[in-house]
């Protein structure tokens, strides 16, 4: 029962979020408009970005607040730091990327920027088959 109270946390914070940022990219014309490049947009009129933000703040609020609660075990606080910057550092990508357009040889910063900081975070993959894969060995 616990978890599906925070999906249902996490589905109205999202949506509370997301409206209130879609008002803000309107304000700042960060919008996509249907007439631009043919064949890749799906919608049919202009749309504002930056949504992937509301979900971002939804997440990581409750996340923080319920952080008591998830951390134990093998989880600890840096490892939520570095999950934590890796999410921020792609938001702040995709953010700049909604704005600015960015090519693609500009826009994969983001993503490897956003692995060294799981990375660094101690982040580990656990392998089905056994063991753990340890990610700051390479």
């Amino acid at each position: 029962m616990f978890y599906f109270l925070v999906f249902l946390a996490a589905l109205v914070l999202s949506a509370v979020f997301t409206f209130f940022i879609a008002k803000i990219a309107r304000y700042y014309k960060i919008i996509d408009n249907p007439s631009g490049e043919k064949g890749r947009k799906i919608h049919k009129k202009p749309t504002p970005l930056l949504g992937g933000l509301g979900i971002f703040l939804a997440y990581f609020l409750l996340l923080f607040i319920l952080s008591d609660r998830f951390l134990s075990g093998d989880l600890n606080i840096f490892h939520l730091l570095g999950f934590f910057t890796g999410a921020l550092i792609l938001i702040i990508g995709g953010a700049l990327d909604d704005k600015y357009n960015l090519q693609p040889a500009r826009q994969i910063i983001f993503p490897l920027l956003a692995i060294l900081a799981v990375v660094f975070g101690g982040i580990k993959i656990s392998n089905p088959l056994g063991g753990v894969f340890d990610l700051n060995k390479y």
